[in-house]
């Protein structure tokens, strides 16, 4: 008689036992058995098992963001562009927006991380503060605003950090002041005042 249930139920289940009971690097690897990669993904981040995470979330077809875990997180750039090669999607022109700057950025970012110049990140930084600017916020699906201020940073570009949370704040994401507060606490230790913006869908109804 065939049972009703086939192997990736079982290893579903064994992967929720697994997390149920703090056992992330076996869940991990029973979510990736039963094909549940994004689950993967998540347990082995928590676990703080960064390479099995970028693994994961490439397999999910996550590649841009594989990508960038493997150059932020890990500094492997050649595991970064191999990442992006896999994902020939992301350069046509019906990708989207969001993707093509995610993939310009993390483009950048093995740049960087490779040695070039911190005036290399200007270009992309720019285009990103105007999506940020005139797009309407998020739910976004990929952490364009996190991998910007990153790069900023990674060309210690804090001026570019600065126009990165006032273009979120003028497109109208106000939880945009309070994370440049937390950024500015963070690495200056101090509290900053930032000026109320208008949102740019105000401005152009006005």
């Amino acid at each position: 008689m065939t049972s009703p249930y086939d192997a990736d139920w079982a290893w579903n289940q064994a992967a929720h036992c697994y997390e149920l009971d703090g056992q992330l690097e076996e869940a991990g690897r029973c979510y990736a058995n039963a094909r549940q990669f994004r689950q993967a993904a998540r347990v082995f981040r928590a676990a703080g098992n960064v390479r099995a995470t970028a693994a994961m979330e490439s397999r999910a077809e996550r590649y841009t963001v594989a990508a960038w875990i493997y150059v932020h997180e890990l500094g492997d750039v050649d595991a970064a562009r191999t990442s992006l090669q896999a994902d020939p999607l992301s350069l046509t022109p019906t990708a989207g927006t969001e993707l093509l700057l995610g993939r310009r950025l993390v483009e950048v970012r093995c740049d960087l991380a490779a040695g070039a110049p911190a005036e290399t990140a200007l270009p992309v930084l720019a285009d990103l503060q105007n999506y940020l600017a005139t797009e309407q916020p998020p739910i976004r699906a990929l952490h364009v605003e996190d991998w910007g201020i990153a790069i900023a940073e990674a060309a210690n570009r804090f001026d570019q950090v600065a126009l990165t949370f006032a273009a979120a704040l003028r497109g109208g994401d106000p939880a945009a002041g309070e994370r440049w507060r937390r950024w500015a606490q963070d690495r200056y230790g101090q509290r900053i005042v930032i000026p109320q913006a208008t949102p740019a869908a105000t401005r152009e109804a006005a």
